[in-house]
């Protein structure tokens, strides 16, 4: 009896001893993923307050969207309707984290911090989910979300682009968050035998959120899962209703999503969406070149980017020699992420009107990132996913602590509360006491003076010759009454021009340098961009100073047409025009041919190559040897300022000679 007490005794402790030390192991390093991610949150934090994470790339022009559009919308009573948004406005869910971090801390800077960090953890999150779904234990789960958590912050720590944009706000981040999660639904619908109808009406109202604020989303996230779920209906042959209701609800949500955006917003600037093999080689080379950038000397984005890859191909080439594909949860959660690339890289490999760009790239290196974890730990037994976690979990913290200690104590800066660039902070102190606080700039001066300025300077973005560049901006800053001061670079692209802006308006009141910036100052509201802000105002053209698809130009610098040539002779440029009543001449002249008609004309109001039409008419044939035509008309006033041109068509009935153009206002 002893000795089987005995026995029984050591039995008890060996038991008792391995659930303490299971126990133990497990709460450490559950614990030991907290404490990494609170530092690696800590050490975030401290660099971004002290101006090391890129701050000129976090916010750029593109960047503020959202900070310029919570200020506008909630802080200064601005409508939604006046704003002028992309395909991609960012409503879900990046507008709404951003207005829950801003209401929260009442300041940019942090919010952009926060959102930053919400997002990462977002997506680590949606890691640990997808994890459980294929199958692991909670704890290979939490280790794929710590690994997870762990490289997307030491990446942006490091300034590595594919992280960095994971963080930001308005530049597809948010999409790669919601494509994550929606994975994690795919399979928990996969998981479930019936999917009741409350769910599935929660998952389409999500598809349709996330696709009416990025149309990126249907194509790297609903295209793929359907294709997916085709494929496998096809060669299954199981057509049944229930296992087509994600599909039909994510195609149906979606497309309702991508033709509904212009019920929304009321002014939506639609990219002209073109693709072609003439642009093959070029963009081939781009992708190839970016490749080079991002993964040089970044082993955490090429190695998951080619083990992944390489290895998804090889399981392809496996499962066609074998003649069967396995639709395991972890295969189709890694054929989402190869679909979805080859349909990105497929566009960007043919487009023609937008050049290949890295914020559409973001789920083809950050998809592998998040996904090899899963596999790495799903091919280990528990005693060794331990012993990784553990591992790397020490590795980790020295990695971040000594990070943290020699970068904070070897460079020390002064902590910001906000970001100043010199250049704003120049823009403030040259206008400071000129009482100047309206002006405009190019775009890439515009929106980040107006979102960083301490002193509350509003700047439009305009282009070289002044007109309203109205790209991601509100009509609320458009000035038909005039402004106080521009900001241009004279030898920049794009600037706008300062020769103009003395003709119009003659010397400003002072000038002032900031670098290469020139800023000249007026009295309040003297600086005009276009001539037709002044009543009586008048722009003119001669004949020659103007083009058409038909006609040459004269040596008396009129423009004529031959007798046979029908189309348009002349059109005039795009020139804004406040709303209001307004007058037109045109001197012309008609030689040779028959008829009481020798042309027409129109008037338009052209928004982004959408034309409306203001007024028209018929020019008839002078009874002398030229003619003044005129008439008046008044602006449609869909905008503050709307760009105006003439249109003078021939007939081809005659000679028609075109030898001025000219606006008045009234």
């Amino acid at each position: 009896m002893p000795k089987n007490l005995a026995s029984f005794q050591l039995s008890l402790f060996k038991k008792w001893s391995y659930q303490a030390v299971k126990t133990v192991t497990r709460w450490s390093l559950w614990l030991g993923f907290a404490l990494l991610f609170i530092l690696n949150a800590h050490e975030f934090f401290s660099l971004y307050i002290q101006g090391r994470l890129s701050p000129d790339f976090l916010f750029n022009s593109d960047a503020t969207y959202l900070p310029l559009l919570y200020r506008d919308l909630l802080l200064e009573g601005g409508k939604l309707s006046q704003w002028f948004l992309t395909p991609a406005p960012y409503f879900f869910p990046d507008w709404l984290i951003y207005a829950a971090a801003r209401s929260s801390v009442g300041q940019d800077f942090y919010a952009v911090f926060i959102q930053g960090l919400v997002q990462v953890v977002g997506i680590s999150t949606a890691v640990y989910v997808i994890a459980c779904q294929t199958g692991l234990s909670r704890f290979k789960a939490f280790l794929s979300f710590g690994l997870v958590l762990t490289l997307f912050i030491i990446g942006m720590e490091r300034g590595i682009m594919v992280f960095l944009y994971s963080m930001m706000s308005a530049f597809h981040g948010g999409a790669f968050l919601c494509m994550l999660w929606t994975t994690a639904w795919f399979l928990r619908f996969e998981k479930k035998a019936n999917t009741s109808p409350f769910e599935l009406s929660l998952f389409s109202i999500f598809v349709f959120l996330v696709t009416l604020s990025d149309k990126l989303f249907f194509l790297q996230v609903v295209l793929p899962i359907v294709s997916i779920f085709l494929l496998r209906a096809i060669l299954e042959k199981r057509w049944d209703i229930n296992s087509l209701k994600f599909p039909i609800a994510a195609t149906i949500s979606g497309a309702i999503a991508a033709v509904s955006l212009k019920f929304v917003v009321a002014q939506t600037m639609e990219y002209p969406l073109e693709l072609s093999v003439s642009k093959l080689r070029r963009n081939r080379k781009a992708l190839i070149e970016y490749y080079r950038i991002i993964t040089e000397n970044n082993f955490w984005v090429w190695a998951p980017f080619t083990l992944f890859y390489l290895g998804f191909i090889g399981l392809l080439i496996y499962s066609f020699k074998k003649k069967k594909i396995n639709f395991s949860k972890l295969n189709n959660l890694a054929a989402i992420l190869f679909v979805s690339t080859s349909f990105v890289l497929f566009i960007e490999l043919l487009i023609v009107s937008l050049p290949v760009t890295d914020r559409y790239l973001i789920a083809v290196f950050a998809g592998p990132i998040c996904l090899l974890p899963i596999i790495i730990v799903r091919l280990c037994d528990q005693y060794l996913a331990k012993g990784i976690g553990l591992g790397l979990l020490v590795l980790a913290l020295m990695s971040s602590s000594f990070y943290l200690v020699t970068r904070t104590e070897t460079d020390k800066r002064p902590l910001l509360s906000a970001y100043y660039p010199d250049d704003v902070a120049c823009f403030d102190k040259s206008l400071e006491g000129t009482g100047a606080t309206h002006g405009i700039s190019a775009y890439w001066d515009a929106k980040k003076t107006s979102a960083l300025s301490q002193t509350g300077l509003r700047v439009t973005s305009v282009l070289y010759d002044l007109t309203p560049f109205r790209w991601i901006m509100t009509e609320n800053w458009v000035s038909v009454d005039g402004y106080d001061f521009v900001i241009s670079n004279s030898a920049g692209d794009g600037e706008p021009d300062l020769k103009i802006i003395e003709k119009l308006n003659g010397a400003p009141k002072s000038k002032h340098n900031c670098g290469t910036k020139q800023i000249w100052v007026y009295n309040k509201g003297a600086l005009k961009t276009s001539p037709m802000e002044n009543i009586n105002g008048t722009i003119e053209w001669s004949g020659c100073d103007l083009k058409g698809p038909i006609g040459i130009n004269a040596p008396n610098c009129d423009r004529l047409s031959n007798p046979d040539e029908q189309g348009a002779l002349v059109t005039t440029p795009l020139v804004t025009f406040p709303a209001g009543n307004y007058a037109f001449e045109i001197e012309y002249s008609a030689i040779k041919g028959d008829g009481t008609e020798v042309g027409s004309w129109v008037i338009e109001d052209v928004l982004f190559e959408k034309k409306s039409l203001i007024a028209e008419g018929q020019i008839s044939r002078p009874e002398g040897q030229s003619s003044i035509l005129k008439g008046e008309f008044k602006t449609v006033g869909r905008l503050k300022s709307d760009f105006v041109t003439i249109k003078i068509n021939s007939n081809g009935k005659s000679e028609l000679v075109v030898k001025s153009v000219k606006f008045i206002r009234r």
